[in-house]
């Protein structure tokens, strides 16, 4: 049987990890899609008092002039992965398209593998070997760091003493969106998921087990990093959290990009994370959209924005293979 502190973090892995970080440094938010002008009906399922949300949205389908019935089309919409606790209330014209399609595409579809092999990736990708401890992983300052925050908010070093530094700073974080009322459940993604008919399908892009180990195989230093910058940054997370919500909520693509990636230009010691986590799956998630939409199927994807926004974006991916992108815009959309 568990202890507390690994449902507790299981919870936290399997609800944020696993869509996504919202750290200042390795920034992992979501929005992004196509354009047409979109309509801004409230959803028919939404809760009293949702927040109203227009993210980026996109439509990608095979730029041919043959009129190939069979083609594929894919809606893409950027997910934001924490929400208020009445949930987002999206455009309907973004949930008419979703009702149009066949499939609902996601990062990883949490319904798959049972509770305990879920159980089991977190701890294998989440606790240090050889119930060794975060005190000697980490340096003196940061351990000491680390000590006073978590004594400030009256939660106990023992309990995270056994999780790697990447683990405990994502835990760290989603308690203070938790504080500042901004659940993991009432993530996009989720919404969505819980939206799906009986004549709709899942596919998963990626397993949770791997994308547990992209975040385990991060060097030592850039886990270190990332741990120090929630720290450091504790004080000031609701700032930035509201500037990238708002963002994301307002489809301020230009806006979005520059805040995800401000941190890439002052920490240039992040270029491999990058490289790995971010652009390298970015490719693989494009090459699976590929081949998706080859058969024919009308999809609905829904992905983390970071993997949305720039020249080596996803959309950009699929232009660069040929297929026609357009930007769907509902009104109020800011940016270009």
């Amino acid at each position: 049987m568990f202890s507390n502190t690994v449902k507790r973090a299981d919870r936290v892995l399997l609800k944020v990890v696993l869509r996504g970080l919202l750290t200042r440094p390795l920034v992992l938010v979501v929005v992004l899609g196509l354009g047409l002008a979109l309509g801004t009906a409230p959803a028919a399922t939404a809760k009293s008092g949702a927040e109203s949300a227009t993210p980026i949205f996109w439509q990608i389908e095979l730029a041919s002039s043959s009129g190939d019935s069979k083609a594929g089309r894919l809606y893409l919409l950027g997910s934001i992965h924490v929400g208020p606790k009445a949930g987002w209330q999206l455009p309907k014209s973004v949930l008419d398209r979703f009702e149009s399609a066949k499939v609902l595409v996601v990062e990883v579809d949490m319904r798959a593998g049972t509770p305990e092999e879920q159980d089991n990736a977190v701890l294998q990708h989440g606790l240090l070997p050889g119930g060794e401890s975060i005190k000697n992983h980490i340096s003196p300052d940061l351990y000491k760091l680390l000590g006073q925050h978590l004594k400030k908010s009256r939660r106990s070093l023992a309990n995270i003493n056994p999780w790697q530094p990447w683990m405990v700073a994502t835990m760290l974080l989603t308690f203070e969106l938790e504080k500042l009322g901004y659940p993991t459940e009432a993530g996009i993604d989720l919404d969505m998921i819980a939206r799906v008919a009986d004549d709709q399908r899942i596919i998963g892009l990626e397993s949770m087990v791997e994308q547990l180990a992209f975040l385990s195989s991060m060097s030592p230093a850039n886990q270190e990093l990332m741990l120090r910058d929630v720290l450091l940054q504790a004080d000031g997370i609701e700032g930035y959290f509201i500037e990238l919500k708002e963002a994301w909520r307002l489809g301020d693509e230009a806006r979005l990009e520059a805040v995800l990636f401000r941190e890439l230009e002052a920490n240039p010691e992040l270029a491999p994370f990058y490289d790995r986590v971010i652009y390298g799956r970015n490719h693989s998630m494009c090459q699976r959209f590929h081949e998706l939409l080859a058969g024919g199927e009308t999809l609905f994807g829904v992905v983390g924005a970071y993997h949305l926004v720039g020249t080596r974006g996803i959309p950009a991916c699929l232009a660069k293979r040929g297929y026609r992108v357009r930007r769907l815009r509902a009104p109020g959309n800011a940016g270009s």
